[in-house]
């Protein structure tokens, strides 16, 4: 997994406005939530970045970011973490409200992959 202030330059130089751990928090929802193909980068761009593809090393970064934390989730010994900032500099609150971000964006990844497919689904029948 890429350092989470390497991961935070790449998001800041893209202008993407999301923190590593939100972003993780969006992938790890999107990987719990059913979306296990590659369909996740597009689908990633259109809720980040207003369906623009990210700058290569960003792009490249999430890219092992998803691996390893879809790698993790299916590891029968659990090794998933959040993925949070770390470090003796790094407050309680700025711990909190990193986790605060993981979480919100971690329910808005199913959520938001079942809404395409719902959509999805309903232009299909109404091509019929």
């Amino acid at each position: 997994m890429p350092g989470y202030n390497e991961v935070s330059q790449f998001l800041n130089q893209q202008g993407a406005g999301l923190t590593p751990a939100e972003m993780h928090g969006l992938i790890s929802g999107m990987i719990c939530g059913g979306n296990n193909d590659s369909s996740w980068q597009p689908l990633l761009h259109d809720l980040t970045n207003e369906g623009l593809a990210f700058g290569h090393e960003l792009a490249q970064a999430l890219l092992k970011m998803h691996s390893a934390t879809s790698d993790a989730l299916e590891d029968d010994g659990f090794l998933f973490q959040l993925y949070l900032p770390e470090g003796d500099d790094v407050s309680v609150f700025d711990r909190a409200d990193a986790l605060a971000g993981w979480v919100n964006h971690f329910f808005a990844g199913p959520w938001r992959h079942a809404a395409e497919a719902r959509q999805s689904n309903r232009r299909n029948r109404g091509s019929d």
